[in-house]
């Protein structure tokens, strides 16, 4: 009782208060790493770089795990490291696709240059978050960390909501400003099948463009 309602007059049925909340506690509680864990793997072997998990905090994207690429020399990041929001892919994306308040909030402060390639204005990270929405991924070519980009896409639950994201992290050299298009397709295809795990309807096309 509570979980599926049926209208008298049009006998129609809808979903009930009580199904709603236990969707919202499973949604709350679920294990992001074990969910996506096949996904990293996946992506980790078709591309040859280093995959990144992470959750969307009101502090930036925290990450939860790293799977290391096959190269000799290993360019990661730590699990629990909480990334920037406007020097980060994953960052970007919890900004581009969080809450308007938050957004609000970070780009009225002052954006702290890590590189010379971090965005500092106000504007141009708000162009920036624009082009993020448009495309469905994320790049930071050099923001955090001179030679090294990062390539992210979303993660949703199935309310809707971004709770995370998957990326490919690597040196400039493998994933450059502009990914290509293999890359692009592989991590939004690996993020849209993690959200479907998590009851969210994928896009209908997921080219990467």
């Amino acid at each position: 009782s509570g979980y599926i309602l049926q209208s008298p007059e049009s006998e129609q049925y809808r979903i009930g208060s009580r199904l709603v909340t236990l969707g919202r506690a499973v949604a709350e509680n679920f294990d992001l790493t074990a969910i996506a864990r096949d996904e990293m793997y996946a992506l980790r072997d078709t591309l040859g770089q280093t995959v990144v998990l992470s959750r969307a905090d009101t502090a930036g994207a925290v990450v939860l795990a790293t799977l290391p690429g096959p190269e000799p020399i290993e360019i990661g990041v730590k699990p629990g490291a909480i990334l920037s929001m406007h020097t980060t892919a994953q960052g970007k994306l919890v900004l581009a696709y969080g809450d308007a308040a938050q957004r609000d909030r970070v780009l009225a402060s002052r954006l702290e240059m890590r590189t010379p390639r971090s965005i500092t204005s106000p504007s141009a990270l708000r162009e920036e978050l624009e082009r993020v929405r448009r495309l469905g991924w994320a790049v930071a070519p050099g923001e955090s960390l001179v030679g090294v980009n990062a390539l992210a896409a979303p993660v949703f639950e199935s309310g809707g909501h971004m709770v995370g994201a998957i990326a490919l992290l690597g040196s400039i050299q493998f994933i450059e400003a502009e990914p290509s298009a293999t890359q692009i397709r592989h991590v939004c295809l690996a993020a849209a099948r993690i959200s479907a795990q998590l009851g969210h309807a994928p896009r209908t096309t997921l080219d990467g463009r």
